[in-house]
């Protein structure tokens, strides 16, 4: 189970660096980390649509509506990213049309469901999959390298090394949730006329 030690131990030997010593660490190389460590766990989470790291909610309509949509919804405080806006909270109902503007969605559907990427996965290290920390590891050594002309090979290594976990860790994720419903084949498309919603 990853811990935030952990992972910071990890991103230290990437960088061939001493392993920390616990939470009172003062080391330039830990405290560079730990100072780097917040913003890169929110950028992965943002980069990508994990099923892990995912919430569903219902939206509640708030004031003003908007002039040219039926309902507005204001985002959740833990919003990171978008993964789908649907009618229901049925994972096979269709997504509904939908505008993102000042902070809020906007939608012609009263019931509107959202799943989304919870910033609460930030701190939840223990819940973590082993391979999402090995990509927050591996990016905070890159991150975290020197930039220089004689360490361009180490940086080229490290994101090599950053860019396969986080792959890996896609990969991972998306074979924990198998597809609900398959797209139409090229037979139906033909027949319909073209994609279906």
């Amino acid at each position: 189970m990853p811990t935030r030690e952990s992972v910071l131990n990890d991103a230290l030997d990437l960088l061939g660096e001493p392993r920390s010593t616990g939470p009172d660490d003062s080391a330039s190389w830990v405290v560079r980390l730990r100072d780097a460590y917040d913003a890169r766990v929110r950028a992965l989470l943002e980069n990508y649509p994990w099923n892990f790291a995912s919430d569903l909610e219902q939206l509640v309509a708030t004031e003003p509506t908007p002039a040219d949509w039926d309902y507005g919804f204001r985002k959740p405080a833990s919003f990171l990213r978008l993964i789908a806006l649907r009618g229901s909270a049925d994972p096979d109902a269709s997504e509904l049309d939908y505008d993102d503007r000042g902070g809020r969605f906007l939608t012609n559907s009263a019931g509107s469901w959202l799943w989304y990427v919870s910033s609460t996965w930030i701190t939840l290290e223990g819940a973590w999959p082993q391979v999402f920390a090995d990509a927050v590891s591996s990016d905070l050594a890159f991150r975290c390298s020197a930039a220089t002309a004689e360490a361009n090979t180490t940086r080229e290594t490290l994101a090599a090394i950053a860019q396969k976990a986080l792959r890996e860790a896609r990969t991972w994720d998306a074979m924990q949730k198998p597809f609900r419903r398959h797209p139409p084949g090229e037979w139906v498309r033909a027949r319909s006329g073209g994609w279906r919603r």
